[in-house]
């Protein structure tokens, strides 16, 4: 079966993000519920159609833009998502050492068999 005619055109170019060459061509969705999010597609990976709001904005500050016209991105006014830095450690304080606690339980069952077995050997 053919493939349907493909004449959309590149709204930017730029390296890409797995191979590293200057071969990466940027493209937009034209319709249905991702409208207007770009992907990426490289002459030598595989397409990259991640809808991840930190992938969008990597792709947008990247690609150089060509003459085309752009829809309007649906991230586009929108501040970069900042993740919250994790907090510097508190320099805890050690626990005083204390001295472990015998195991009264082993000592109970150490005499209960001491005991069985002394009245085995006697009776």
């Amino acid at each position: 079966m053919p493939r349907a005619r493909d004449n959309r055109k590149a709204v930017g170019t730029g390296p890409c993000d797995s191979c590293g060459e200057n071969t990466g061509e940027y493209f937009q969705v034209q319709s249905g519920k991702k409208m207007g999010y770009l992907y990426r597609k490289c002459m030598n990976c595989n397409a990259n159609q991640s809808k991840a709001p930190a992938d969008q904005f990597a792709w947008l500050a990247a690609m150089t833009r060509t003459p085309h016209p752009m829809i309007p991105h649906p991230l586009q006014g929108q501040d970069r998502v900042q993740v919250p830095a994790e907090p510097e450690p508190v320099a805890s304080v050690p626990e005083p050492k204390t001295a472990p606690v015998p195991n009264r339980a082993g000592f109970v069952g150490l005499a209960a068999m001491a005991g069985a077995v002394a009245l085995a050997l006697f009776t």
